[in-house]
């Protein structure tokens, strides 16, 4: 592939050959991972409406059905399941730094959300510290110059002829505050 066109949503990439405005990076440019950083700022930021050219709903504020996170051992063993989340702010997203490994087919972006809200139903069971920790109920988490670090792991697919990447993992780093109501069942502690 000479050229590279990059549209990346939440935490996914869309290579087009039919979207119009968005930035073309040179794979033998110097300047290969500033030009694709800036693509993938410029991309997700026009998508805040969605597109019907590529078929895709507004992301900003992005709906997600389920998340579950999970995490054992030590002094915190909690296990979160949230539902009906609305994620809001995607669209603020600064790119300050993207690289393309063509060898091993990964791509690395570090990104500063300024305020990135999620809302919906949340469930956790666990503990921290041995104490249990079980809730159910509407949750807020709101992060603030939330720093945000994905590794993408590609594979090319040809379609009509055509080279498209397909995300086949995604690894992210993220600080996170939160703020959760009857965390402990009503329990007082």
């Amino acid at each position: 592939m000479k050229y590279l066109k990059v549209g990346f949503v939440f935490l996914g990439l869309v290579v087009s050959k039919y979207a119009n405005g968005f930035s073309y990076c040179k794979n033998d440019d110097p300047n290969f991972d500033t030009c694709l950083a800036k693509g993938i700022e410029d991309a997700v930021k026009s998508f805040k409406s969605g597109s019907s050219e590529l078929g895709l709903k507004p992301i900003d504020p992005l709906p997600v059905d389920k998340i579950t996170l999970g995490s054992g051992g030590g002094a915190v063993n909690l296990v979160q399941y949230y539902d009906g989340v609305s994620v809001h702010g995607l669209t603020n997203i600064k790119v300050t730094k993207a690289h393309y490994d063509k060898s091993k087919k990964t791509l690395a972006i570090e990104n500063v959300f300024p305020k990135l809200s999620q809302k919906g139903h949340y469930k956790v069971n666990g503990a921290i510290l041995s104490l249990p920790v079980q809730g159910d109920g509407q949750s807020t988490l709101d992060l603030e110059n939330c720093e945000i670090k994905l590794t993408l792991q590609l594979s090319e697919d040809t379609i009509g002829g055509e080279k498209y990447f397909k995300i086949e993992s995604c690894k992210a780093s993220i600080k996170v505050q939160m703020l959760f109501e009857n965390l402990f069942n009503g329990n007082k502690l």
